[in-house]
């Protein structure tokens, strides 16, 4: 059914969007007003949200006129809802079809709910995480973007958003769209880790996700456990890699550690986060796993930050994939350049004709509105087979935005087949040192640094465009 306007329900439990002091907006009301700008950067057509309270139900009929339904879940809306009657009720409209309903259904998590009180269909797909639970456990919460968190559980709060936005996208533009996999598309498993590790869990699966990856489990993983002798076996044997968290594997036992030895043509990965091993007797269970690990060439202990594990893991995925060819150079290729305020003019004209030379087009960003600027960013970022990001030294936390946006922007056109080839030029004093968390894309050659005041910078560029 094609609508006029992209309709959308967003159901929340009413004391989770109560007013803050100064009468300022409640969390829900927040976040479904960023929702609504967002999605109308991408569609020519109205975006309407319309807000219901958790009693409110969706019948048959309008489950039909929605082209999506966002839950805002949370201890509170499990308690006061009656989401298995309307739920039983949405199963019927759409013919049992879980893949179609799971698909245009997308669960928030504004805290801690136990999956297993929610109706089988919509247990499955992903979960956006907007809170983060203490090791200890989910009674001790908070949720992000909440009255007075710090900046890093904002910063978490964009991300979430962001991935949300995505899986949004990829539903609304292909509205017949079944969770299958192409040919060439690649399947990652992603192993399950501890409470302390949803946030990050939830990071890489909807990165992942929005790179055109397949992830397993893709629904609750207790759900296949009631039909499958060795779920487990099962998910490993459709995946190209797998991801996994030491506490898979913990404590040792030589079940857990043949689990790992099964499969060896299986690449895998164990991710230990630093900021784990801090914890000293969780660093004592760590070294004692990576020592028996040592023997299994097809496993590989990755001890970085969230950052580099990606870049690791996304280099992985492009040494899997058969079939699938980079970018030839030559004409037809489209190259957005990214300006920082600073950068040097003469520089900007400069590399502007090198680029052109290539029999390269050159993708700008026009000046105007702050809405029209964003329109042709994203615009840009879907039709580019390279991005250069020209960086003038003064703002890292520009650069670092701009290079997160572009590494997901493959996201923003899944039909278009390929990856932006990513680029930093550097200006005046600017060294490829200061790329800091970026070095690890550096090494495996899926970012490249450029001086830009070099005498080599035509040969640079050319050997940029040209893949080398």
């Amino acid at each position: 059914m094609v609508h006029e306007t992209i309709n959308i329900a967003v159901k929340f439990a009413e004391i989770d969007d109560m007013p803050y002091s100064g009468g300022q907006d409640g969390w829900v009301s927040r976040f479904v007003q960023i929702l609504q700008q967002t999605l109308e950067f991408y569609f020519p057509k109205p975006v309407v949200v319309w807000l219901k309270k958790e009693t409110d139900l969706i019948d048959e009929k309008e489950f039909q006129t929605l082209d999506a339904v966002i839950y805002v879940l949370s201890p509170a809306f499990l308690f006061s809802s009656n989401i298995s009657v309307e739920i039983s009720a949405i199963e019927k409209a759409v013919l049992f079809d879980t893949d179609h309903l799971n698909s245009k259904i997308h669960k928030v998590l504004k805290g801690p709910v136990n999956v297993g009180e929610l109706p089988v269909t919509i247990s499955m797909g992903a979960f956006h995480y907007f809170y983060q639970a203490d090791r200890s456990g989910e009674s001790s919460y908070e949720t992000l973007f909440d009255r007075d968190n710090s900046a890093l559980a904002r910063n978490k709060y964009w991300e979430s958003f962001t991935n949300l936005i995505f899986n949004l996208l990829k539903h609304l533009r292909h509205p017949g769209y079944r969770n299958f996999v192409p040919p060439n598309e690649q399947v990652v498993f992603l192993g399950t880790g501890d409470v302390g590790q949803l946030w990050e869990r939830t990071d890489l699966f909807g990165e992942l996700n929005s790179r055109g990856v397949k992830v397993l489990p893709d629904h609750d993983h207790s759900i296949e456990v009631k039909h499958l002798n060795d779920p487990l076996k099962f998910y490993l044997k459709k995946s190209h890699l797998a991801i996994h968290f030491p506490e898979e594997f913990l404590p040792l036992d030589t079940k857990k550690l043949q689990s790992l030895a099964d499969l060896p043509e299986l690449k895998r990965f164990i991710w230990f986060n630093p900021e784990a091993e801090k914890e000293v007797e969780r660093k004592k269970l760590y070294d004692e796993l990576k020592q028996k690990l040592k023997n299994l060439e097809h496993v590989e202990v990755v001890s970085s930050g969230l950052e580099e594990l990606k870049e690791i893991i996304f280099a992985a995925t492009r040494e899997a994939e058969s079939g699938e060819k980079e970018n030839e150079p030559g004409e037809g290729l489209k190259v957005y350049i990214i300006w920082a305020e600073h950068f040097h003019e003469n520089k900007r004209a400069e590399i502007i004709n090198i680029i052109k030379e290539q029999e390269a087009q050159v993708l700008l960003q026009e000046t105007g509105k702050v809405q029209e600027k964003r329109a042709q960013h994203y615009q840009n970022l879907r039709e580019a087979d390279y991005c250069l990001i020209c960086y003038d030294g003064k703002n890292p936390n520009w650069l670092r935005a701009n290079i997160n946006e572009v590494k997901k922007a493959t996201g923003l056109n899944p039909e278009k087949k390929r990856k932006i080839r990513l680029g930093v030029a550097g200006g005046e004093g600017v060294t490829a040192g200061e790329l800091g968390e970026f070095s690890a894309a550096l090494t495996s050659g899926t970012l490249s640094f450029i001086p830009a005041f070099s005498p080599s910078l035509q040969n640079d560029l050319n050997n940029y465009i040209n893949g080398r």
